[in-house]
């Protein structure tokens, strides 16, 4: 189960699933490697004691996002080089009778979906992370959103961010949502030339963007950023995560050029994304590729 969401209206979890681990780590971004998975979109109403499944996708899914003004209206990243996509469905309520359609998709993509976010003016948010042909990073990656319900799609890539772009993250103060924060990893090979590592800002919907931390930041001299978070208790501290150094803060992300500090008490190298609990908002939950959940206190 790679992701969550619930419906606001129905009260609906659904939940992105594959047979697939470790999609878009180094070692799963062949389409080789993902075409034979299978996945699903599961469906619950009691709060995770069952699961059941939306449609019959079949191929791995990684992400899923609900339209919080249409009921029953999901969006599904699903990949596989030969049926992955952005797929939609209109009635995810039938449950197991439900049909989904796959969008047209973003030029110079290959399959290999990321991220799904739905903008409170109906723009549809879409990251399409590393794609691997052999040992060649393909530039199939990037940020891309669609205004008209996925016939057309703008790209808002940076020409650094081509080859493996991880999450992005919204900053929740900017109230038009034109600010967000992408994580980039480090392509390999002839591809390395052309994409550069590191935490990115933009202010402008991905029209441009400011490389914010950069490899000199890490220890391991690559600074793989995987995904981010804002502390909901502290304005404008936040986290990110990397690849091979661990977690880093900066006290003020909203600055010109912000500070950023690796978080020494973190003790493992490779976190993967943060929760703040939203009952206790100081309670900070980090998820991890091979060191379980971490449970942390934020500062006062």
């Amino acid at each position: 189960m790679y992701a969550a969401v619930t419906d606001p209206a129905t009260k609906i979890t659904y939940a992105a699933t594959s047979s697939v681990h470790d999609l878009y780590q180094s070692t799963y971004l062949q389409d080789k490697r993902i075409d034979s998975g299978k996945g699903a979109v599961l469906a619950t109403t009691d709060k995770g004691a069952t699961w059941n499944p939306v449609g019959n996708i079949g191929k791995p899914v990684i992400s899923v996002a609900v339209d919080p003004k249409t009921p029953n209206r999901l969006y599904a990243a699903v990949v596989s080089s030969t049926a992955g996509g952005i797929y939609m469905t209109t009635d995810a309520a039938k449950g197991n009778a439900a049909t989904w359609t796959k969008l047209t998709p973003p030029l110079r993509t290959q399959g290999h979906p990321h991220n799904l976010m739905l903008l409170e003016d109906g723009t549809l948010l879409a990251t399409f992370s590393g794609r691997r042909d052999g040992n060649t990073f393909t530039p199939s990656s990037g940020v891309f959103l669609t205004t008209d319900g996925g016939k057309t799609w703008e790209d808002r890539t940076d020409y650094r961010m081509r080859y493996w772009t991880k999450d992005v993250i919204l900053d929740p103060a900017d109230k038009s949502q034109n600010t967000w924060y992408a994580g980039v990893f480090h392509a390999w090979g002839k591809s390395a030339a052309d994409g550069e590592e590191g935490l990115y800002r933009t202010t402008d919907r991905g029209k441009t963007w400011t490389q914010l931390a950069t490899a000199p930041l890490a220890k391991s001299g690559v600074l793989n950023v995987e995904s981010a978070a804002f502390d909901p208790a502290h304005p404008g501290q936040f986290y990110f995560t990397t690849e091979y150094d661990g977690l880093y803060f900066s006290p003020d992300i909203r600055a010109k050029d912000p500070a950023f500090t690796q978080v020494q008490s973190y003790p493992f190298k490779h976190p993967l994304r943060i929760q703040f609990n939203p009952a206790r908002p100081a309670e900070m939950w980090v998820t991890s590729f091979g060191n379980a959940i971490r449970v942390g206190e934020t500062l006062p």
